[in-house]
């Protein structure tokens, strides 16, 4: 369906970015953080159930006989935080990874480490991912996400303090008319093109984030430890 489509070009979207950050060496030892805001036509109900199918697909196309995930954990967990009881899926997984990686993370990855560890915490509205490699001791990438309706007004959503906020970059993240590698791009899934018969969105003009209803915005902090 539509909304499927839209929750998955946002984040084709946003790993592209990430990919673009020019983020500093991996030996430089340097924190970078970024919040990308990515906002959609949907509300953060139907969003995810769109992540969910986003999610699958992306395993189903990464994974073949050399290129496999192996899911080492796959269990509820719950925590206290400082906001209440957080409750969610907890998963662990290797990534073996032979002639593709994921294109947000090429600029890191030599191809003689093929191997990546995530552990994720997915309690929606809240996740967060953790991403690391054995070959390096100090390499790792955060990325906390908060999905919330409306635009992306929120100021400091993930409660940043001190020198988190002063070094975090927020990009904002159109999902419509941000471009997209050629080999990401599916004219059945541009949201400039395609129409919803089922929710009656679409297709999208310049002025969407001013005009959608319902309107969510998914917060996503990305620190890069490298």
């Amino acid at each position: 369906g539509s909304r499927l489509s839209l929750s998955h070009r946002a984040c084709v979207i946003s790993l592209s970015l990430l990919q673009r950050a020019r983020l500093p060496r991996i030996f430089t030892a340097t924190m970078l953080i970024k919040e990308y805001r990515v906002v959609l036509p949907m509300s953060v109900e139907e969003y995810h159930v769109g992540q969910l199918y986003g999610v699958a697909k992306a395993s189903r196309q990464m994974s073949n006989s050399k290129e496999r995930v192996e899911v080492l954990v796959n269990e509820p967990y719950e925590k206290e935080t400082p906001t209440g009881m957080e409750k969610g899926q907890y998963t662990e997984k290797i990534y073996h990874i032979a002639s593709r990686v994921p294109g947000w993370i090429r600029w890191a990855i030599p191809g003689r480490w093929m191997q990546l560890h995530e552990k994720a915490w997915n309690a929606y509205p809240y996740c967060r991912t953790v991403l690391t490699t054995p070959a390096l001791n100090k390499f790792e990438i955060s990325v906390t996400t908060i999905h919330a309706a409306g635009g992306p007004v929120e100021p400091n959503i993930h409660h940043l303090e001190g020198k988190g906020l002063d070094k975090r970059e927020v990009v904002i993240v159109d999902m419509a008319f941000d471009a997209l590698d050629q080999e990401d791009y599916k004219a059945e899934e541009d949201p400039t093109i395609v129409a919803s018969a089922k929710t009656g969105r679409g297709p999208l003009a310049r002025d969407w984030k001013e005009t959608s209803d319902p309107l969510m915005t998914a917060y996503k902090l990305v620190s890069a430890l490298c």
